[in-house]
């Protein structure tokens, strides 16, 4: 009976966490910042969520650059107070989190960790997204975080991760040309996955507990 969101202010540098409980509708906790996603733990204690630091950017030429994506901090929250517990090493993309059964998280982030940063590229001239580099010049991988040993590792290939508590599994997208993504799925260390459905013409997707459903 929890809800976590994030408060449009109309300044985008002030977008504050508001945790209610879902029955009374009455204010648990506020967490100021400029955030971009949140995810509540599967044991209702922690909050895990991206707070924006800048935008990730990459020459393309001498006229135009590549935007790569909103680098973000991962970091989590105690639920009741707000307070910061941790703090991942690596910045995310606003791509989706997640966490696992095992208080893990999922994030996304660029596999070539020297474009985080880099913070002397300027934007000038036309911007492009990822979707203008060719194919494989900006892979976006899913890593997982383990906060009690601080660490980072990556897994594989994908973005928008999404656990699936019935089956202790996770889903995720795969980025297939310009405008389709790939829905794929597989366990929480995602070791041989299974594409679920292909050619899929949208950004999000949402999961049904029984997740026989999308």
């Amino acid at each position: 009976n929890l809800i976590a969101c994030i408060i449009g202010t109309g300044d985008w540098k002030n977008r504050p966490i508001t945790v209610i409980d879902a029955t009374t509708l009455s204010k648990i906790a506020q967490i100021d910042g400029n955030f971009r996603e949140v995810r509540i733990s599967p044991d209702l204690t922690k909050l895990a969520v991206l707070e924006y630091v800048r935008e990730i950017n990459a020459p393309r030429d001498d006229e135009s650059s590549f935007r790569l994506g909103s680098g973000c901090k991962l970091k989590i929250y105690d639920i009741k107070t707000g307070t910061l517990l941790y703090e991942a090493p690596l910045l995310a993309l606003d791509d989706g989190l997640s966490w696992t059964s095992n208080s893990n998280i999922i994030f996304s982030s660029l596999r070539d960790v020297a474009l985080l940063q880099n913070t002397d590229v300027e934007t000038h001239g036309h911007t492009y997204g990822r979707s203008y580099a060719k194919e494989g010049q900006f892979p976006v991988d899913l890593f997982v975080y383990d906060q009690i040993s601080n660490s980072v590792r990556s897994l594989i290939e994908g973005q928008d991760p999404q656990f699936i508590p019935s089956k202790n599994e996770i889903s995720f997208f795969r980025v297939n040309g310009f405008y389709n993504r790939d829905l794929w799925q597989g366990n929480t260390e995602l070791t041989n996955p299974r594409l679920v459905l292909s050619d899929i013409r949208g950004n999000e997707v949402a999961i049904s507990p029984s997740g026989k459903k999308y």
